[in-house]
Parts: C-alpha cells; sequence; structure tokens
C-alpha cells in the first residue's frame, strides 16, 4: 500500500511538472504571437491596443507587454503616469537588468532566458521585439506632443540609461509624477537596508606573560557583521593552532598532571558598536 501510494505521489508530481511545462511552452507561443502582432498593428490604434489586452489575458501583465501598452499610450497622446503603480515600476527595473544583460554574448542570453523566460515575460532578450521596441522609442521621440513623462520613459525605451536615470533624479518637472515618487520610495527602502561586511584575517597571535611559554601561534579569523545607520555589530571567530614552542603542565581529570605540547585555541565574540559621527 505505502509502495503504491508512493508510486501514485511520484505520478502526480511528474504530471504536474509536465502540465507546468506545457503552459510555459504555450505561454511563449503566444506571447511570440502577440509581440509579433503588436509590431503589425503598430499604427492601427484599436487593433493594437485589442492585441495588447489579449496578451495580458492569456499570458499575464509583464515587462515587455507593459513596455508596448506604455509606448502606445504615447503614440496615442494618453496619459502614462496614469497608469505607473508599484507593479508596473518593478517592470521598469526589469527593462534595466534587460538592458545590461543585452551586453553579454547572445550564447549566455539564450541561456539566461530559457532559465528565466517567466521573468522576461516569455520574450528572448535582444532579439527582434526589443530592437523594435528601441526603434520604435527612437521614432516617437519625434512627437511634438511628449511631457516630461513620456520623455522620461522614451529615453529608457530607446535605451539612453544614463539620461534615464538622470532625468529621474534631477528633472523639477517629474516632481510631482508617480514614476517619481516611486522611484524615491525604492531608493528610500535601499537607503534603510542595513549593510553586511565579511572577512579574513591572518596573523600572528604572540602571547605575554605566563602564557609566552606557548609560543608564537599563526591565526585565521572569519568575521561577519551587519552595519545599520549608526549601529552595527560584528561576529568573530578566530582559531589558533600548530604545537607550542614548549612543554608545559596540564592537570588533566582523573590522570593528574601531565606534561603537553598540544596547542589548539578558538575565540568566538561578539563586537557591537555605535557611530557617533
Amino acid at each position: 500500500m505505502k509502495a503504491f501510494l508512493l508510486l501514485l505521489l511520484f505520478n502526480s508530481f511528474f504530471v504536474f511538472i509536465s502540465a507546468q511545462q506545457i503552459d510555459i511552452d504555450k505561454k511563449k507561443e503566444l506571447a511570440a504571437e502577440y509581440s509579433s502582432l503588436s509590431v503589425r498593428y503598430q499604427f492601427r490604434t484599436d487593433s493594437l491596443n485589442s492585441v495588447i489586452s489579449r496578451w495580458v489575458k492569456y499570458c499575464g501583465v509583464s515587462e515587455p507587454n507593459f513596455r508596448m501598452k506604455i509606448l502606445s499610450h504615447i503614440a496615442q497622446d494618453k496619459s502614462v503616469d496614469s497608469i505607473i503603480n508599484v507593479e508596473s515600476f518593478a517592470f521598469i527595473v526589469n527593462y534595466l537588468y534587460r538592458v545590461k544583460l543585452g551586453e553579454k554574448d547572445s550564447s549566455d542570453l539564450r541561456l539566461e532566458y530559457q532559465t528565466n523566460a517567466i521573468f522576461y515575460g516569455f520574450i528572448p532578450i535582444g532579439e527582434d521585439f526589443d530592437e523594435f521596441t528601441q526603434k520604435y522609442a527612437l521614432k516617437l521621440r519625434e512627437l511634438t506632443t511628449l511631457d516630461a513623462v513620456d520623455t522620461l520613459f522614451l529615453q529608457l525605451y530607446s535605451n539612453n540609461i544614463d539620461t534615464f536615470l538622470n532625468a529621474i533624479e534631477t528633472d523639477d518637472n517629474l516632481q510631482k509624477a508617480n514614476v517619481k515618487s516611486l522611484y524615491d520610495n525604492e531608493m528610500k527602502s535601499i537607503a534603510s537596508l542595513p549593510d553586511g561586511n565579511v572577512s579574513i584575517g591572518l596573523g600572528l597571535w604572540t602571547p605575554i606573560g605566563n602564557m609566552a611559554i606557548l609560543g608564537v601561534h599563526p591565526s585565521v579569523q572569519l568575521q561577519l557583521g551587519v552595519y545599520g545607520k549608526k549601529v552595527f555589530a560584528d561576529i568573530a571567530i578566530e582559531t589558533r593552532f600548530l604545537q607550542s614552542a614548549n612543554s608545559y603542565l596540564v592537570n588533566a581529570p582523573n590522570i593528574g598532571m601531565v606534561n603537553s605540547e598540544r596547542f589548539f585555541s578558538v575565540y568566538l565574540g561578539v563586537q557591537p558598536g555605535y557611530v557617533f559621527f
């Protein structure tokens, strides 16, 4: 009975994994189809809006269809800032990461995409759709109806990343924009996160006084720390080893006094602190 249940459980798991893979493969096909249709219907507003809606419906909201929706809004002179929220801001970060990855070799890009297809919205990195949206964004920059938010996103999607980052930080025309508010909140959250450090130290332990009989020993230290704005704490682990330079007497339990040259020690400590200035 137990063997039958295990077999049933294994088969159920296999069916689940197979079904999940079929679903991913289907979404890859649909995403490829809808991205291709969005290119074909870029100048037909109603058709393009319908394609984007169906893309979202059958593949879920993703960075590529969000990108196409932004470009469509700009082309139709619709408000872009009104559709920016926390979820969509994550797609901006996703696109920045996609552009950064585009600097890698094509074989690396294919492996990255195959491993994380869901994260990339089932659209391969640096291929036809990415090339189209970059050229489309460059073309839309010629429009005379652009506001500051439109211009910001066109800088992003035409891959002028440095200009985009500089604008979102310094452009006064973006002060009241949702995208600026979300960016500032994200930067505050990142700034409030504690920093960590890891260090490895090598040295010599030199005892003094009565301990000098043990001689000099090499030491290895591992230190882990967390730093907040003002408070920090380190955990240090240090070991000292090798034979003693001289023999010494040890009062061993149940044996009495014996000579020994063995030596090994471990130091474990917590080192808290506060930054005053």
